[in-house]
């Protein structure tokens, strides 16, 4: 059977776009859920217009995103972070302290556009991943340096 997805499915396709179920998952799963359309000439013409739209806001999606990996291209983040000996972290830098700090330099991103491979846990400088779009993605330099607070606290101890 032929339907018209009226939301993003993973692994079966976008928005808008027609694709082939068995009678039963349409009938049983995706009608129920409004998930998906049949395929008759009013929601065809509806996916036409579905599809204009949809490339205009990727078009404009990416050129925003094309724009903030220029600009991400020039920071370089600064993160205090409490460290103990041989420059060990107590702890690591998250995504959220990633996002924070770029808050501070007026750049908004979302936690799940940044991809840290693996947990940042001592000082120094990290390149970190941005998936910004589909198709860009970008990196950015994060300095970790030691708390001066911390260890003016240590040593009163």
């Amino acid at each position: 059977m032929n339907v018209i997805l009226v939301e993003d499915i993973e692994k079966l396709g976008r928005k808008g776009d027609r694709v082939k179920v068995k009678d039963g998952y349409f009938r049983n799963y995706l009608f129920p859920r409004k998930k998906a359309v049949p395929c008759t000439k009013e929601n065809m013409r509806w996916q036409e217009q579905e599809k204009a739209r949809r490339a205009e806001r990727d078009a404009q999606e990416k050129e925003a995103a094309t724009a903030l990996a220029k600009k991400l291209a020039k920071v370089v983040l600064e993160i205090k972070a409490r460290a103990g000996e041989n420059e060990k972290l107590y702890g690591s830098v998250t995504a959220q302290e990633i996002v924070l700090a770029l808050a501070k330099e007026n750049i908004d991103l979302e936690e799940g556009k940044i991809e840290i491979e693996t947990p940042i846990k001592s000082l120094g400088e990290h390149r970190i991943k941005l998936k910004l779009h589909a198709e860009i993605s970008s990196e950015i330099r994060v300095c970790v340096v030691k708390d001066k607070s911390q260890s003016e606290s240590d040593a009163q101890d």
